[in-house]
């Protein structure tokens, strides 16, 4: 009766042979065509705290105006026009929620952002939505923004500069760093191999 062992070396030069294999198999044509039908990708879910931040900030400053200005109207105004003053009051905190609590939670989950063949697609907006297609032969450059506050926390902006469209400029905000560099390398690599299929052809 024959009896067949299998060594823990053996397994592994069977797991590497595998592995050789599979970086053969795979070609960058086979990993640009699995990169362009990719599904969607989302902003990183460290944007929502950073635009509550900004337009946090944004608000405080029209609320001292406006508190500052409703004080001095409270001693001035008869009654009842001097009920507008807290009515203005409570309808710019209700705006103040909306703006920088809610509405910045809505857009992170309607914002996606995908490379679709030769096309970069972005899709945003919360009541109106908007899909913009930007053919990657009319990239001209594409930079990578970070403010004091998105270096704080690790995140970046693209901003797409095209030629010959309708709007000469698209930014993509709140991406990891990392993932902003390697999204901006990818753009950038596809463009020019897009120009350079355009130009042979």
């Amino acid at each position: 009766m024959n009896s067949s062992t299998t060594t823990g070396s053996d397994d592994q030069q069977v797991q590497a042979a595998n592995e050789a294999e599979d970086r053969q198999t795979v070609r960058p044509d086979d990993r640009t065509q699995s990169d362009a039908t990719g599904c969607p990708e989302q902003l990183d879910s460290r944007w929502v705290g950073l635009a509550r931040l900004e337009r946090g900030i944004v608000w405080a400053v029209i609320g001292a105006l406006v508190v500052t200005a409703g004080i001095g109207l409270l001693f001035v105004m008869p009654f009842p026009w001097i009920l507008l003053v807290p009515t203005v009051w409570i309808a710019l905190a209700g705006l103040f929620a909306l703006s920088a609590i809610f509405w910045p939670r809505w857009e992170y989950q309607r914002w996606s952002y995908r490379v679709d063949g030769n096309v970069l697609e972005l899709r945003f907006g919360v009541l109106w939505h908007t899909s913009v297609a930007i053919p990657l032969s009319r990239l001209q450059h594409v930079d990578l923004h970070r403010g004091p506050l998105e270096s704080r926390r690790g995140l970046a902006s693209i901003q797409i500069h095209t030629a010959g469209t309708r709007e000469a400029s698209h930014t993509i905000p709140g991406l990891d760093l990392a993932v902003a560099n390697e999204f901006r390398d990818r753009l950038i690599e596809a463009a020019s191999r897009r120009r350079n299929e355009r130009e042979t052809d």
